[in-house]
């Protein structure tokens, strides 16, 4: 039972917050509040004090939801950020705990964080892991970003007597092109541990000063996504949904206020 729940749970757990949703998670030039779980080198972009509530009820399946609170702290010379994610409900659900730290280096910015996971349920007993997430970001130009991020780089997962429940290491190696102030276009590959290699686009643009609109793609399993991101004052609200080919919907919702300008 664990081992068919784990894909689920631990991914899920790797991908937070409405504007990655909506951009089919090609989210690792995507720097908000959300940066300690999806993209940590994107941690030392985040200008202001942030926190954050968001929930992803995937494929509509309430067993399957996701909830996440978040918080970032710029400083002078580090950025600072932590994460709270529960998965599932009563019968089978897991938790994750980040904190992660983010710095900035002439061209370059760096990011990593440790992150504390839970798993159990009703009938099953409580196990432990602790896994290690790591980010480079690299600025070439005004247009052009690259980025490489791996998740559980150190192949941990949860050992019980002499079983190991796995914790899904994921690599991704991305590019950005910013065609102007309103424009941009991201794709990305990814290879999860015992999955196929998947690509990942998506192109978000800036309407107005307050709004903005992204859309996604996947391949080779097709997922499509679209969302929408509202600025007010110092609110930031994100709805996003996405579509599987053959599990269907999944709806995300992000609340995020910035505290205070650094």
């Amino acid at each position: 039972m664990l081992q068919g729940q784990t894909i689920y749970s631990t991914t899920s757990l790797h991908k937070i917050g409405a504007s990655s949703l909506g951009r089919t998670d090609a989210n690792l030039f995507v720097a908000d509040v959300w940066s300690s779980v999806n993209a940590v080198a994107n941690i030392s972009k985040v200008k202001e004090t942030s926190a954050g509530l968001s929930h992803r009820m995937t494929h509509q399946a309430f067993a399957l939801s996701t909830f996440n609170f978040s918080a970032v702290l710029p400083t002078r010379k580090l950025h600072f950020a932590t994460s709270f994610q529960k998965f599932g409900d009563s019968d089978f659900n897991e938790q994750s705990v980040a904190f992660g730290l983010g710095k900035k280096i002439g061209i370059v910015r760096l990011g990593g964080s440790l992150n504390f996971y839970q798993i159990g349920g009703a009938t099953i007993r409580r196990l432990h892991a602790m896994t290690f997430n790591l980010g480079v970001n690299t600025t070439l130009s005004e247009h052009v970003e690259l980025s490489f991020h791996g998740q559980n780089i150190l192949s941990e997962g949860y050992s019980v007597d002499e079983l190991e429940l796995s914790i899904p290491s994921i690599f991704r190696f991305g590019i950005a092109y910013k065609v102007d102030q309103f424009l941009q276009l991201n794709t990305m590959i990814e290879k999860e541990s015992d999955q196929y290699l998947t690509s990942r686009s998506s192109v978000e643009y800036q309407l107005t000063d307050h709004f903005r609109i992204y859309t996604g793609i996947t391949f080779p399993f097709l997922r499509i996504g679209l969302g929408s991101q509202l600025y007010y004052k110092r609110w930031l609200i994100d709805y996003a949904f996405q579509v599987h080919q053959v599990l269907g919907w999944t709806h995300a919702f992000s609340l995020c206020y910035s505290l205070r300008k650094s």
